[in-house]
């Protein structure tokens, strides 16, 4: 069974599609691709910096970025596919973590945009200090 990185202890690449496949909202989906990218061991991360230019979501303390909405899903997708699209048009070879990374990214954000929900938050923001009214902003 593939997994992700290969690394023994890690939840099998399957589990991760079945959780994105299973989603009904887009909630669903941006919480199984935060699973997804929560499960990358330090040891693929690093891999994966050594050709990132800050465009992966992780960070530099190989910290995954948080997927808060669509938008984000959508920023990170469109950044992992134009590094490979750029990659590719180099004659570099693409290391696997992108092509896995890029794949994922694709099908999330082709599933959610299937499900013709508005763009949303999908995590409420934090509520503003001083008057009562800002909350509503």
């Amino acid at each position: 069974m593939n997994t992700i990185g290969e690394t023994p202890g890690t939840q099998p690449l399957l589990h991760f599609l079945e959780l994105i496949a299973a989603a009904e909202a887009p909630a669903a989906v941006l919480s199984a691709v935060q699973e997804y990218l929560n499960a990358w061991p330090m040891e693929r991360i690093a891999n994966l910096q050594r050709v990132d230019g800050g465009w992966a979501p992780f960070d530099h303390d190989q910290t995954p970025s948080q997927v808060d909405d669509v938008a984000d899903l959508r920023r990170f997708r469109d950044a992992v596919s134009s590094q490979c699209i750029a990659l590719k048009q180099a004659r570099l070879q693409l290391i696997p973590e992108i092509t896995e990374l890029d794949e994922i990214l694709f099908i999330a954000v082709q599933l959610v945009e299937s499900m013709k929900v508005p763009e949303f938050r999908a995590r409420a923001r934090p509520a503003r200090r001083g008057s009562p009214l800002l909350n509503l902003l």
